[in-house]
Parts: C-alpha cells; structure tokens; sequence
C-alpha cells in the first residue's frame, strides 16, 4: 500500500534551493503549532462566557451568557458603553463664557453660465447629453440603437430627465431587424 510521506503536496516539492521555481523562504513559510484539545475546543467567546459564570457563580441561560459576557467584560474594565446610535455628550462650556450661537453658512450664489453656451434644452452644447437631445428631438425621432450607433451611449436617463421637466417624449413602436419591434422616441416642445 502506498502511503503519502505528507498530506500537502506541495511540501513533497518544495526545495531549499533559491533557483528553483517552487522555492519559498522560511519566513513564509506556515509554521505548524499544534495546539491542545482543550484550546481547540474552546473559543475565545466561550472561555469568555465561562468567566463572566465564575464571577457571578450563577446558572445563565446560553442566549443570556453569550451576551452578558461582553457588557461583564465591559463593566470589569470600568469601560462605559454608550446606546446604539446614541450621540457623545457635549462637554460644558467654560465657566465665565458664553456659549457662542452657530454660525450660519452663506449661501452659495448661482452658478452663472453663459447663455450661449447652452442649448434649447439645458444642457452644454457639444456634450452627449446635448447631441443625445437634437437627435431625439429630430423630425422622425430616434431609437436608442442609432443613438448608441453615433454616440456610444444610449442616453436613456435624459429622456426621463426632460420628461420630468415638462418636455413631452413620443414613443413609437416600429419594426426592427428580424420580428423584435423597436422603439422610436420623439422629444417635442414642453407643454
């Protein structure tokens, strides 16, 4: 009967030679500690449990221990926790000083654009969503397979976008390639 000499086989190939392609240094290397039964079968929260029980001397449910062990823990250190969601309390101005009310922030001014640089529809001329508009916005419309044809991006979002400023968007069902029909979208005027 064969019997491996180790269950990895990547140890039967791992040599101590710096030219071979499968080398690695000691230092990376896994070093095996093995460890007790006793520490294997205790976890780090159990032995936790356990001592908050030894500190009380009391019988707790599981569910009970599991989460008083922490806050005992806790309450050991002389560590406050604050509530879920709670705020840190403020400290107290100085005595002698009066507390200062909250500055408010200046409202930023408009930006200012100029006019000519913006199309009929609101956005900056030359931009996909400007060359998106005047081809949704032509006489017969436009599909979003022609208008991904010439820009590389459908630019559906500006439909919704324009529609949602009162600009009214026609929809068209046509036939496309083969037996799936295809929608043609004209942008008109706002209402």
């Amino acid at each position: 009967m064969f019997t491996p000499i180790s269950l990895n086989p990547w140890v039967d190939i791992m040599t101590d030679d710096p030219s071979d392609p499968f080398y690695i240094p000691e230092f990376c290397r896994r070093k095996h500690v093995p460890k007790s039964e006793e520490q294997m079968l205790m976890s780090y929260h159990k032995r936790q449990v356990l001592a908050a029980e030894a500190e009380t001397g009391a019988d707790v449910p599981a569910k009970a221990k599991r989460k008083a062990a922490p806050k005992a823990a806790a309450k050991a250190n002389g560590e406050v926790k604050a509530a879920k969601g709670a705020k840190p309390a403020k400290a107290a101005p100085a005595k002698g000083k009066a507390a200062k009310p909250a500055a408010k922030k200046a409202k930023k001014a408009p930006r200012s654009v100029d006019p000519n640089k913006i199309d009929q529809y609101g956005f900056r001329k030359g931009t996909l969503k400007s060359r998106a508009a005047v081809m949704y916005a032509a006489k017969k419309g436009a599909t979003l397979a022609e208008v991904k044809a010439a820009l590389d991006s459908t630019q559906f979002n500006l439909l919704t976008q324009l529609e949602e400023q009162g600009y009214t968007v026609e929809r068209k069902q046509e036939d496309g390639d083969g037996s799936r029909k295809v929608t043609r979208y004209k942008l008109s005027a706002k209402k």
